[in-house]
């Protein structure tokens, strides 16, 4: 079975899904041959860093060395780089030198790198693919060029998603597909690899997936979240009740109840909209106009205290019955 995220990873920037200003930028680097010596991705894991770096070989008919700096972050790795880079050289080749989870490279491999980055030739370019920009020292940050990647916006990857299912002569109801593309928060890499299980294993509806998943049911927490802001115990404590019922974490579904109420108050901001089925969307939004954003901030000042196991049921059932009031 081949990997759809394997498959469908695209090969060329006009392919490339999302990063719309990067890729104009770097296409225009390529076009007039004037690629940086050294360039940092940084981003969100499953966003396309990696993709993009070995787009750039396939475009330039570069040379390429790609290494992983979780495993590579000696001293002797760096200087195994720059022996490398310089024996490229003599190719009149381009070359590309790939370091993925550049973070990972140790003080003294980055000292070694730093006079290959300080003496450039034209022909040698370095990128370096990070989730933690703030942890590659500032000597190299100074010298490279930033390039941000961010998150695939919903209804972009929701259209892409459909594409590749066309592709792969796939069918799955739109519901479904929304919820994988909410779940994948934004990750091309994720949301290919969620796609495959569902389209594979039949899971074509939105509940058979979410299921399968082992999420928190949204209903449920909108339940108790409606309980607990109109001071009906019972309401609350029912929904609670029906969580552990079905087996739930309740630590991970303080989680996810927790993300619920930023979604709530980001819709009832104007800041981004609902991803959920239209109905649930609907109940949700009316819940975010219907209380103050302070009482919705109570209840997030409360789940802070909810970080344990083997203290989250009871906290949970405490802010049920105490309601926002006594938050």
């Amino acid at each position: 079975m081949e990997d759809w995220a394997l498959k469908h990873r695209p090969q060329t920037l006009d392919t490339l899904v999302g990063q719309e200003v990067n890729r104009q930028i770097l296409r225009d680097l390529i076009d007039k041959d004037k690629l940086y010596n050294a360039m940092i991705f940084y981003g969100r894991s499953g966003c396309g860093k990696t993709t993009t770096a070995r787009i750039l070989v396939n475009e330039t008919n570069a040379e390429v060395v790609e290494l992983d700096a979780a495993s590579n972050n000696s001293v002797d790795d760096a200087r195994n780089i720059k022996d490398i880079a310089s024996k490229l050289a003599l190719t009149g080749r381009r070359k590309i030198i790939i370091i993925d989870e550049a973070h990972m490279l140790s003080k003294a491999a980055w000292n070694a790198l730093l006079k290959a980055i300080e003496e450039p030739n034209d022909k040698t370019h370095f990128i370096f693919c990070t989730t933690e920009y703030a942890a590659i020292p500032v000597t190299i940050r100074g010298r490279s060029q930033m390039f941000k990647f961010y998150s695939i916006p919903h209804n972009q990857l929701f259209d892409y998603a459909k594409h590749i299912l066309r592709i792969e002569g796939k069918e799955l109801d739109d519901d479904c597909i929304q919820l994988i593309v909410r779940e994948s928060q934004g990750q091309v890499r994720d949301l290919l690899k969620m796609l495959q299980v569902a389209a594979e294993q039949g899971y074509k509806t939105a509940e058979q997936f979410s299921k399968f998943l082992a999420l928190p049911d949204v209903k449920g927490m909108g339940a108790y979240l409606t309980g607990v802001l109109a001071g009906d115990a019972k309401y609350a404590v029912r929904a609670l009740k029906e969580v552990q019922k079905q087996g739930g974490d309740l630590l991970e579904w303080r989680k996810r109840l927790e993300k619920l109420i930023y979604e709530i108050l980001e819709d009832a901001f104007d800041i981004s909209e609902l991803e959920y089925p239209i109905g649930q969307s609907t109940k949700l939004r009316e819940l975010g106009q219907a209380y103050r954003p302070a009482q919705f901030g109570k209840i997030l000042d409360f789940l802070l205290r909810v970080d344990k196991a083997e203290t989250a049921p009871k906290l949970l059932y405490v802010l049920a019955t105490v309601g926002v009031a006594g938050c």
